[in-house]
């Protein structure tokens, strides 16, 4: 299943039946090519991805985790979630390695769409 694709993104909505969610989870990556910055532009892909989608399922006050692995692209990421959450921390888990780049941002407080 391919979430880039809106087909699948439309079934999954689906399947919520116009409910909104207060937790949205991604722990999605991609086959890595061992380029890092080949590999930090796919997931950050899958990232945006996972965000446009959370935005649209999400109740009010909701919460967003995603995983990225650092680069180039992840400032700029944590800027756009402040967009539209309240609290946004860039978080390392103690489980993964130390030769790992993987990060998991944890936004809280979702401020909702405007509408006009």
């Amino acid at each position: 299943m391919d979430f880039t694709n809106i087909k699948t993104q439309e079934t999954l909505s689906k399947l919520l039946q116009g409910d909104k969610v207060d937790v949205v989870l991604s722990d999605m990556a991609p086959n890595a090519s061992g380029v890092r910055e080949i590999d930090h532009d796919n997931i950050m892909l899958l990232a945006y991805a996972a965000l446009r989608f959370a935005l649209q399922i999400s109740k009010v006050q909701s919460t967003f985790v995603v995983k990225i692995w650092d680069g180039g692209k992840t400032q700029q990421f944590g800027q756009n979630l402040l967009k539209f959450y309240s609290s946004v921390r860039a978080i390392r888990p103690d489980a993964t390695r130390d030769e790992s780049t993987e990060t998991f941002f944890l936004a809280r407080r979702f401020k909702g769409l405007k509408t006009s």
